[in-house]
């Protein structure tokens, strides 16, 4: 009785702890498109349509993730080991600086986004398209307000905040089954939605009380921006050439259904990547602090191994039993991501965001979205989607040796500081070597996802 007493205490400390309620925020989100994509298939809406619905959520995430995500890790950088007041007042300048963001692009695109997609060789954009970017703007932006909560160590509302939104994303697309809805229908309903998001986050932030002794790092922040714009372009690359090749109909909806990788390996892989970035931001003691991001990563690839072999031998039949036999090709680009996880386990990233040495990871990123883009580029003639998936891959393996060579080399950081060799080796082999069985070196793999 003492040790499941002890057990229970132990996970209920667990619960009220900030790590733990980021990561199931996290899991709120992903689940709530995880379900929508399901209620889809199930539904009466045919491919054509759902894939409408996926280009309008890639579009949308193209023109917020881009920037966001350096901004929101910019205020944690800022705010990180402050008081109270220093946490709020860096919120509110952070969120007029995410309003104020969002507003001028919703309204350049709102302008000129038919002739910059034209250009750039995108589709057009598909009806409902800025209510639903509407909605995003505002969810992705107010997601700050979770960040917010985990410095304040507000659990409670960070458990609020997930269950709320998820619940909300939900509801909106049930409303397909039992009313006549169109998709676009969907997306005023999602605009609606977010209003009172947006009024709450905006009166959480008090922006119109701006304290001006409370100064951004401009410099600092433009890199992270820079990094994070840089490494989601490489990140919906794929996607690009996806529609730019097959269209928005049935080939994209098979790709983006496959195409996601494994929520839980992205909610827990990024949740201690923002925790290691303050780990890697003490100077005095960053030895300490490499020891244990490194027993992180020996976490995780301990604990990824049996997800990674399950998902592998049973994703072909797991896809017809959630969705449909349709999506068997879905399953094949979905079990080629797995190999990714084999990137998220190692912290290079935090490491450089902790100690500011933004600019070599400017280049590095660069350096993926080139190689990532020539190599798509070649690939996809010889082995059609899946050339396009093995030259993401070659591009992250890349950039995450080129991230480590630097650090041992020009930052006398050896890579042993902050990663398990024989754990990561092994897990890393162990997945190709998976992937060659499965696919009986990659001959049914081929003919599957051409």
């Amino acid at each position: 009785m003492k040790k499941i007493d002890l057990l229970y205490r132990q996970y209920i400390a667990r619960l009220k702890g900030a790590a733990t309620a980021i990561q199931f925020v996290n899991l709120m989100r992903y689940s709530g498109y995880f379900l929508v994509s399901i209620l889809l298939v199930k539904s009466s809406i045919d491919i054509s349509t759902i894939g409408s619905y996926e280009y309008v959520w890639y579009l949308a995430s193209i023109l917020t993730s881009v920037w966001l995500n350096g901004i929101v890790q910019s205020f944690v950088v800022h705010s990180r080991g402050g008081e109270v007041e220093m946490i709020n007042h860096y919120f509110q300048r952070f969120s007029m600086l995410l309003i104020l963001s969002m507003i001028l692009l919703f309204f350049c695109f709102y302008q000129w986004g038919s002739t910059w997609l034209a250009y750039l060789q995108f589709e057009s954009m598909p009806s409902g398209f800025f209510h639903y970017l509407f909605f995003h703007f505002v969810l992705s932006g107010s997601y700050m307000l979770v960040y917010k909560y985990m410095l304040l160590n507000k659990v409670i509302a960070m458990y609020v905040f997930g269950v709320f939104y998820v619940s909300l994303y939900i509801f909106a697309f049930t409303t397909l089954f039992w009313t006549d809805y169109r998709l676009e229908d969907v997306f005023v309903l999602l605009a609606y939605v977010a209003l009172p998001f947006l009024l709450y986050w905006v009166i959480e932030s008090k922006i119109w009380k701006i304290d001006k002794k409370f100064k951004l790092n401009w410099k600092g922040l433009s890199a992270l921006v820079l990094i994070q714009w840089i490494g989601y372009l490489s990140i919906w690359s794929d996607g690009w050439w996806v529609q730019y090749y097959y269209g928005i109909g049935e080939w994209f909806t098979y790709f983006r259904y496959g195409g996601r990788e494994f929520p839980l390996f992205i909610i827990l892989t990024s949740s201690f990547a923002t925790f290691a970035i303050g780990l890697a931001s003490n100077n005095k003691d960053l030895t300490s602090e490499l020891s244990r991001i490194k027993e992180g990563s020996r976490r995780f690839i301990r604990g990824f191994w049996p997800a990674v072999i399950l998902l592998l031998f049973s994703s072909t039949y797991l896809f017809q039993w959630v969705y449909s036999p349709a999506f068997q090709s879905s399953a094949v680009i979905f079990d080629l991501y797995l190999w990714i996880v084999v990137v998220r386990v190692v912290f290079v990233r935090s490491i450089y965001m902790g100690q500011e040495w933004n600019r070599p990871l400017v280049w590095i990123s660069l350096m993926e979205l080139i190689i990532n883009f020539i190599a798509s580029y070649f690939f996809h003639r010889i082995w059609g989607i899946t050339g396009l998936i093995l030259a993401t891959l070659i591009a992250h393996g890349i950039e995450l040796l080129v991230s480590i060579v630097y650090l041992q080399y020009i930052k006398q950081i050896h890579w042993r500081q902050y990663i398990p060799g024989r754990e990561f080796i092994v897990f890393a082999l162990g997945i190709t070597v998976l992937l060659v069985v499965k696919y009986s070196f990659f001959q049914s793999f081929l003919m599957a996802a051409h």
